[in-house]
């Protein structure tokens, strides 16, 4: 999360409920006023897999939106590139 918003971010967010833990991620962002998670991200490895309580489609902050379709692009070119160098799978029709 810190690479695509920075150390400290503000964010549209309004807490009537929120997760305190969800396992198979860390808690990587909170809230300066009531310590509520905002952010948290996997660890395994996965690639981008970050989770917000807060509502990015409001905000006029677009770099988390940016850093998913960069993710995106990233992973469909890696695709691609295995896609060239399988050999097509036979078809015994």
């Amino acid at each position: 999360m810190a690479t695509v918003l920075g150390s400290s971010a503000e964010v549209p967010s309004s807490h009537h409920q929120s997760v305190l833990t969800h396992p198979g991620y860390t808690a990587t962002a909170w809230d300066t006023g009531d310590g509520t998670i905002e952010a948290m991200e996997a660890q395994d490895g996965s690639g981008f897999c970050l989770a917000v309580q807060w509502h990015p489609e409001v905000a006029e902050d677009l770099r988390l939106f940016e850093a998913l379709v960069h993710a995106a692009a990233r992973r469909a070119a890696g695709a691609e590139r295995a896609a060239a160098v399988e050999p097509p799978a036979s078809n015994p029709g």
